[in-house]
């Protein structure tokens, strides 16, 4: 098998447009809670997942426009968020990691890396 013929996501459109379904829902909760940390991650979540399916051509981290992404551009996309998890060098809630992370864990429970979506309530 070549690596051009393995699927870069795990997870169905209709999967992941229900995730932006749910997600969005958690987010009106969120919001009305106050919980500002949390409405800044799901919002990550979204744009990554519109970005995946081919809603918008520009990544939500990187900004870079890419018209149809490959593998190595998930990873670009993924890496500033992964640093930040993996290295801690921000508070949890710092808003300079908030967002990567999340689309690092949208991209990840898209690709089929994460059993459960991240922004799961």
């Amino acid at each position: 098998m070549l690596i051009a013929d393995v699927p870069l996501l795990a997870r169905t459109p209709e999967e992941i447009q229900a995730e932006i379904r749910r997600a969005l829902k958690a987010r009106l909760e969120m919001v009305a809670e106050g919980d500002t940390d949390e409405v800044r991650r799901i919002d990550g979540h979204v744009a990554a997942y519109r970005r995946l399916l081919g809603e918008s051509d520009v990544a939500p981290v990187t900004g870079r426009r890419v018209p149809a992404w490959t593998v190595e551009d998930l990873a670009i996309e993924q890496a500033p968020g992964r640093d930040h998890a993996e290295q801690n060098t921000h508070a949890y809630n710092d808003p300079g990691r908030l967002y990567p992370e999340a689309v690092f864990d949208a991209i990840c429970w898209a690709r089929g890396q994460f059993f459960h979506p991240p922004s799961g309530y």
